[in-house]
């Protein structure tokens, strides 16, 4: 792969400083630092390792440590240890399986023809009447305020969006009709960061991910002189070209300074000595720190570009702490990169307007990831989306329900419009107050987001056969009108907001209108708001809004279903009045025709349809809440003070794998 530097060299002669010159000692140092040339714990950026070079000797007396070889990375069934495991975790979410199959829409044969399909099909138009009553208060920002938020209420009246109800339609509408999954459409596909520096032999649930960790950012080999494996990230320059989009990474000089000699570290930072031209790495004080690294001269000549993939994994990183390496003045967020003319004098360029030291990987001659110190949070190679089971990455391109009914914006439009959910009486609002900050696991946590068969907990990356758990949905809780609010404790505008939500009790009413629906996909429509099983014993409650984790937005909905006469179009007005032609009609019908159909076309994932719909059902069942210790059983973890110094709540360090949902109410 050329580099950059051989391709625009003819052009930087002149702006390149000589190679002469960059290996010239600086004649003025810092007082209160001794440099010297790290040559002993890295791999030295301009030249071959000591293990390059011939290896290293682990002979007694000849005055150098005993080398520590790298603990291999097993394979996951021999990091397991069942008989350790701890208590499950409890959440305020859970996950509806994935049906093993994506069911085809009779769409999907004649994709090419919709208006031919919709021509060969018996069709129904009409509407399905609402009415929402919502039984723990809801809230529905109007985006105006992010310290203080009103409700949405665009003409002075509170009211629900009719895309706030689409959307929470089409969510339950994917999984009634097994609907396909793709990327960037039905989920936002990146990789996940993580780090694991140590691993001690009371915690087995960190050895497999410690020794992964290892095996992508160490070398097999221990360094000739202290024994310790050599870190494989490489120091560089990340920099930006003016008015450009693509960042760069130029390998560099890299010193080291011994934190006595430095001085007082307190946190995470770039010390820049813009006279000297160099840049001090500063990862926080540490007892087993000895050593500061310096970097500086970097070789634009021999620059690579960062693929554009890596630059946007590592913005999605949003659990990273401390130092964001591309912070610049726009960003709220620690900044340490040098920007501007800044940027251009440090680097003796004009051309560049971004510029930040790092540290950087390569795997197959393409840069993988940078970051801040050598021990830095790294991307697993698997993304999200990798971690869906297979048969739906492979029936991604199946036209399913959603598609046929809801549309496709290059192919044909949707054949449903939602109504502006109203209120039907006075709103009943409370005073604005903070609400609790909404807080919880995301991805990260892969105990809870993948499905787990053993403890420890397979990872991203494992090769364990794991796979993304399903849908994620928030249980019902039956909190008051002031279960939401935060405590003075939590009363804080980087973590949380003043709202103003609609306390329990309201009422409103919208209509979901519809047009040349065929039969089956009425039915599938229906089966949304016709969720009870078998025996109808379940009290189906949906959830809208904001703060679903702390149990806001739990919404009962009833529907009728009205269905256009054949006349509708030949009289249009009566006695002056708008002539309504549509007359209500039995979903039954209906509904039997998608479940016939859809029993038809499952075929052997007909049983993980089941199993999807009833975790469904146990989800939205508001008769969960009067299960004993319920708010307990589905709390956050965390919420109520058992945590370990840092804030860290145990079931985190300790992986504990979360519970189906079954299991969940059956405790």
């Amino acid at each position: 792969m050329a580099s950059i530097g051989e391709i625009l060299g003819a052009k930087r002669d002149d702006k390149e400083p000589k190679k002469e010159q960059k290996q010239q000692k600086h004649s003025k140092k810092q007082k209160v630092m001794n440099l010297h040339l790290d040559t002993s714990r890295d791999r030295n950026s301009r030249g071959r390792s000591y293990h390059d070079r011939g290896g290293y000797q682990t002979k007694q007396g000849n005055g150098r440590k005993p080398s520590q070889q790298l603990e291999k990375l097993l394979p996951h069934a021999d990091y397991v240890r069942n008989s350790e495991a701890p208590g499950d975790a409890v959440a305020t979410y859970n996950f509806v399986p994935f049906t093993r199959t994506v069911l085809a829409s009779p769409l999907n044969d004649r994709k090419d023809d919709f208006r031919g399909y919709l021509c060969s099909q018996k069709t129904y138009s009409g509407r399905l009447d609402l009415e929402l009553k919502n039984l723990t208060p809801l809230f529905i920002g109007d985006g105006q305020n992010k310290e203080a938020e009103d409700f949405f209420a665009p003409d002075g009246s509170p009211l629900i969006p009719g895309s706030s109800l689409r959307g929470m339609v089409r969510s339950l509408f994917k999984i009634v009709t097994a609907g396909a999954m793709r990327r960037e459409e039905d989920f936002t596909d990146r990789h996940l960061y993580f780090r694991c520096l140590m691993a001690p032999k009371k915690m087995p649930q960190l050895q497999e991910l410690h020794a992964y960790y290892n095996s992508r950012m160490m070398t097999e080999h221990a360094d000739s002189k202290t024994g310790k494996p050599i870190k494989k990230a490489k120091p560089g320059f990340l920099y930006r070209l003016a008015k450009g989009s693509v960042y760069y990474i130029a390998p560099c000089k890299m010193e080291s300074v011994e934190m006595k000699k430095y001085g007082r570290v307190n946190g995470s930072s770039v010390d820049w000595n813009e006279k000297e031209k160099k840049a001090y790495i500063l990862t926080g004080k540490g007892s087993k720190k000895e050593y500061i690294r310096c970097l500086s001269q970097p070789e634009f000549e021999e620059a690579e570009a960062v693929p554009d993939e890596v630059i946007q994994d590592y913005r999605d990183d949003t659990r990273r702490r401390g130092v964001d390496l591309l912070a610049d003045k726009g960003s709220a967020k620690q900044q340490a990169a040098l920007t501007g003319g800044t940027a251009q004098k440090f680097a003796d360029r004009k051309d560049i307007d971004f510029l930040v030291p790092c540290f950087y990987t390569k795997e197959n001659d393409k840069i993988t990831s940078f970051g801040h110190g050598r021990s830095y949070r790294i991307p697993y190679r698997h993304s999200v989306g990798d971690r869906l089971p297979q048969v739906l990455q492979a029936e991604s391109e199946t036209i399913d329900f959603a598609d046929a009914v809801f549309g496709r914006k290059e192919d044909w439009a949707g054949r449903l419009s939602f109504e502006d959910a109203r209120l039907t009486g006075p709103a009943q609002v409370g005073p604005k107050d903070w609400v609790k900050p909404l807080l919880g696991a995301n991805p990260t946590s892969f105990q809870l987001y993948l499905t787990q068969k053993d403890w420890p907990p397979a990872h991203w990356d494992s090769d364990a056969p794991v796979e993304l758990r399903g849908y994620k949905m928030y249980w019902h809780k039956n909190i008051d009108n002031n279960g939401w609010k935060a405590n003075k404790d939590q009363q804080n505008g980087n973590i949380t907001k003043k709202i103003q939500p609609l306390l329990a009790g309201n009422t409103f009413k919208s209509a979901i209108h519809f047009r040349n629906l065929t039969a089956v996909e009425l039915g599938a429509l229906l089966k949304v708001f016709h969720l009870q099983g078998r025996y109808g014993d379940q009290d189906i409650v949906y959830k809208l809004g904001m703060g679903k984790s702390l149990g806001m937005g739990s919404i009962r909905i009833k529907t009728v279903l009205h269905l256009d006469s054949d006349g509708r179009y030949t009289q249009l007005f009566d006695n002056g009045k708008w002539q309504d032609a549509s007359k209500e009609s039995e979903a039954q019908p209906f509904l039997e025709a998608f479940d016939d159909y859809a029993a038809a076309h499952l075929g052997t994932a007909k049983a993980s349809y089941d199993a999807s719909l009833e975790a469904l059902r146990i989800m939205l069942d508001w008769k969960n809440t009067q299960l004993p210790n319920w708010n307990h059983r589905v709390r956050a973890a965390g919420s109520e003070g058992k945590q370990l110094s840092g804030g860290v709540d145990p079931q985190f360090t300790d992986r504990a794998v979360l519970p189906k949902p079954k299991k969940v109410i059956k405790k």
